[in-house]
């Protein structure tokens, strides 16, 4: 081999471009070299609650915050002590610096923001409290997450599938253990979920002494969920657990005798429980849905060249297997139920009829009576409250008797919620909350929209455009890149836009009386009327679930055979928009539903579509299209949507040797292509082509095969 003498006649230019590179190199395999401070976390890195700022977030003067999501990490292990006690801080450090790393680096998993913590702490630390179980024997306060093995990730997969949190925390054995020693005596049960009516009445007799009941608002006697989550050593979150409900029901005959089936809730929010409650035979027989963790276990595991000494090598672990396991073994998620058409007409028609020719007058009558009392000084908190109460009275009683004419108005606030009677004489302040129950309907069921983008919606969201109509401009949700949203303007009825004036009108009396620069921005900041009169806030996903909930109670929707209320929500209305659209529009409205929905790819809304479509119906649907689209070939016309139709037309006329279709009779070709899509001869297939002028755009193909 010859030597080569080179000679490189460096530049200044050349070293900075060179040291630039390498600069960008290191900075490219670095996961993150920062100090575990970003401007996302307003508490410290290693304090017990992680506080978390949201694009609302506002600080108050006393220095604490509004509008903010917080974690909780002090959660009970399964060896009774708490993942924030000092023995444990070691591996919570550890933990929180993962989590925190995952979030702020840009290349671990750049898809994880901080919108996506609740998911990826949730599920992780389901999996950190498992680890601490002693007959695991990962030994975690010394040893981290070094010992994890296949076997061990497996274990906990099976069980999180199969028994949740229940069996994940050993509640049998320790149930019957702890009773064991409370009482002296052995249940006669293996199942807990199943204990006989000796067990049941020995359980009772036990709970009462030990004086684990309480009294509901209605006056049940029902279990006391925290004193027995202490007294049996388990974990707060246990008490979301559907499966600890039902566990609990056997020995809280109360709610037995309101339903059997049912799982009642311990106190009912509302007037009947919601269509989403689930049969007490359903959440014990049920397995678990843990899609998510598998993917958010690997994210956390390629943090190891940070955190090389706390973590196994990924390499060790056959995720392919998992996965199976998984896929094949837990609950499949129901997709978000399809509002009965008479129970969605029913909702709407109110709804419009609230807003058109009740809206006004509420708020008219809402802001004369508050401005009255405001000016009178009534509207403070004092003792006693009686006479606050009754000076109240007295002076709103003339404000409300000049609105009477236009709306019914018995009183003008209340104490108890009592809706079989506010049907007929209605308090002003309820009648606000059921009139932003009719906006919320309105603006979700005429423009699908998320929760969390109706709570985003600005003041100015609403654009009127001449000789067009009413535009809404919102935050699609997702469609964001690490957490900044893009704002997208959809066509909107003119219902929907009077829904929107009305809660601009509300947004002007808080903006009056409470203003707040930030706050007043979004549409629906308000005054809190009836709770806190001093004081307003943007609406969250819960107040608008509950105003949802009452109007639903104040129309009489009505219940199914179980006795449970359809409580809509906005994902049910944004859903009902997107199938009835399809189903009226049939395929050529694809593009435009994957528009008005704020999604990217049309493949997404087709697998939606698919997947809430009954079989036969969906083979209805595309058979009727593809008869359409024969059609449209047939007589020339260049509006078809299916790239291939020639193919499939030239297939249909050699099937039934013709040179036209016009030569087979309609019923006869309409029948054939049914059978073509049900054998899967023919399929209708939807996907997106990346455009470089256009972006994403629908293309609709029929595969012969």
């Amino acid at each position: 081999m010859r030597k080569l003498n080179a000679h490189l006649d460096w530049s200044q230019a050349d070293v900075v471009s060179i040291q630039k590179y390498l600069a960008g190199y290191d900075s490219g395999i670095t996961i993150y070299s920062g100090d575990f401070i970003a401007d996302w976390l307003l508490s410290g890195i290693h304090e017990s609650k992680w506080i978390i700022k949201t694009a609302k977030t506002v600080k108050r003067a006393d220095g604490s915050y509004k509008y903010v999501r917080t974690i909780n990490w002090n959660r009970r292990l399964p060896d009774g002590t708490l993942l924030y006690s000092p023995q444990n801080r070691d591996f919570l450090d550890f933990l929180q610096k993962a989590i925190f790393v995952i979030v702020e680096s840009t290349s671990i998993a750049p898809n994880v923001s901080v919108s996506s913590l609740p998911g990826l702490v949730n599920n992780l630390l389901s999996f950190a409290q498992w680890c601490f179980r002693k007959d695991i024997n990962l030994c975690p306060r010394s040893e981290f997450l070094r010992n994890l093995t296949q076997e061990r990730l497996f274990r906990y997969v099976r069980e999180k599938i199969h028994g949740g949190i229940m069996e994940l925390f050993g509640v049998a054995e320790i149930f019957k253990a702890r009773f064991f020693e409370m009482s002296g005596t052995a249940l006669i049960s293996d199942d807990i979920y199943h204990l006989t009516s000796a067990d049941i009445s020995e359980a009772i007799r036990v709970f009462k002494s030990k004086g684990f009941y309480r009294k509901t608002k209605f006056g049940d006697s029902v279990i006391d969920r925290m004193k027995f989550v202490e007294e049996f050593e388990l974990p707060q979150q246990i008490t979301h657990s559907d499966k600890f409900s039902a566990f609990l029901r056997q020995f809280e005959p109360d709610l037995l005798r309101k339903s059997q089936d049912v799982l009642v809730p311990v106190t009912l929010e509302y007037e009947f429980p919601g269509h989403t409650t689930p049969l007490i035979s359903e959440v014990i027989a049920n397995k678990e849905n843990i899609k998510q963790f598998l993917g958010y276990f690997k994210i956390f595991l390629s943090t190891k060249k940070l955190f090389h000494r706390e973590l196994p090598d990924s390499e060790q672990f056959r995720f392919e297997e998992i996965h199976t396991y998984i896929q094949n073994n837990q609950l499949q998620i129901k997709h978000t139920p399809w509002i009965p058409l008479p129970v969605c007409l029913q909702i709407i028609n109110s709804s419009v009829d609230w807003v058109l020719n009740k809206g006004e007058a509420i708020i008219s009558a809402m802001v004369d009576a508050f401005d009255t009392l405001h000016n009178e000084g009534l509207l403070v908190i004092e003792k006693p409250f009686t006479q606050l109460y009754k000076k109240r009275e007295i002076v709103v009683e003339n404000v409300l008797q000049r609105h009477r004419k236009k709306i019914e108005i018995s009183s003008f606030d209340y104490h108890g919620r009592d809706v079989e009677l506010f049907r007929s004489r209605p308090p002003l302040t309820y009648l606000i909350d059921i009139l932003r129950g009719a906006c919320f309907i309105i603006i979700a069921s005429m423009k699908p929209i998320r929760v969390n983008e109706l709570s985003s919606l600005k003041y100015d969201c609403l654009y009127f455009k001449d000789n067009d109509g009413f535009w809404l401009m919102q935050d699609i949700e997702k469609s964001g890149i690490r957490g900044i949203l893009p704002e997208d303007a959809k066509p909107i009825p003119r219902v929907a836009a009077r829904a929107i004036v009305l809660l601009q009108e509300m947004n002007k009396h808080a903006r009056k009386h409470v203003p707040s620069k930030k706050e007043e921005q979004y549409l629906l900041y308000g005054i809190n009327y009836g709770f806190s009169w001093t004081s307003a806030s943007i609406a969250d996903h819960e107040f608008i679930r509950s105003r949802l909930s009452y109007f639903c109670d104040h129309i009489e929707v009505p219940l199914d055979e179980y006795g449970r209320r359809w409580y809509v929500n906005t994902h049910e209305l944004r859903k009902s928009f997107l199938l009835n659209f399809f189903w009226t529009f049939k395929f050529s409205s694809l593009d435009s539903a994957r528009w008005m929905a704020g999604h990217t790819n049309p493949d997404h809304i087709f697998e939606y579509i698919q997947d809430n479509f009954e079989g036969q119906e969906m083979v209805e649907v595309e058979s009727e299209y593809a008869y359409q689209q024969l059609r449209l070939f047939k007589d020339g016309n260049n509006l078809s949507d299916v790239s291939n139709i020639e193919d499939v037309y030239d297939a249909v006329c050699n099937q039934f040797k013709v040179n036209s279709i016009s030569e087979i009779k309609e019923d006869e070709l309409k029948q054939w292509l049914e059978i073509q899509i049900e054998s899967g001869h023919f399929e209708v297939t939807v996907f997106g082509i990346e455009n470089v002028d256009e972006g994403l755009k629908v293309d609709i193909a029929i595969k012969i095969s």
